[in-house]
């Protein structure tokens, strides 16, 4: 009697690909400038197969002060989305590593909380959700 693989591979292929998955890293900061122009930007790598999302793979750089921009839209006339709170602001020795890559971490953590429930928040006002999206993936 033969039996059919077939059956058996396409089973082992399901269960290495998630029915939908978001992966955002925050890595590579870089400092530009001298004197007080210095500003410290970082690097956002979004791999997903979500519909939401532009693209499956995407790399942006963005600044800190962008991220707060990013916030302030979010929480403007809406009290319904919870928005993560970003690192502090930081005026002293906010060019050493630590201190970058403390922030780094923090950026990371406030876009995957805030990406947790970009379903939710597509449901509740796509505008909002779409400005996630184009913060991460492109044009903000």
């Amino acid at each position: 009697m033969k039996v059919s693989t077939y059956r058996q591979e396409a089973i082992e292929e399901r269960k290495g690909i998630p029915d939908s998955y978001l992966e955002i890293e925050v890595r590579a900061p870089q400092t530009h400038g001298t004197g007080f122009s210095m500003y410290t930007d970082y690097e956002i790598v979004c791999k997903t197969n979500m519909p939401l999302f532009k693209f499956e793979q995407s790399t942006v750089r963005r600044r800190y002060s962008r991220f707060e921009s990013l916030k302030f839209k979010l929480e403007e006339n809406d009290y319904e989305i919870k928005v993560p709170n970003l690192p502090g602001k930081v005026f002293k020795n906010r060019f050493s590593h630590q201190v970058i890559e403390e922030r780094r971490n923090g950026l990371e953590r406030f876009l995957q909380l805030l990406c947790s429930n970009i379903a939710l928040i597509q449901d509740y006002e796509e505008s909002k959700a779409t400005m996630i999206i184009n913060f991460i993936q492109g044009k903000y």
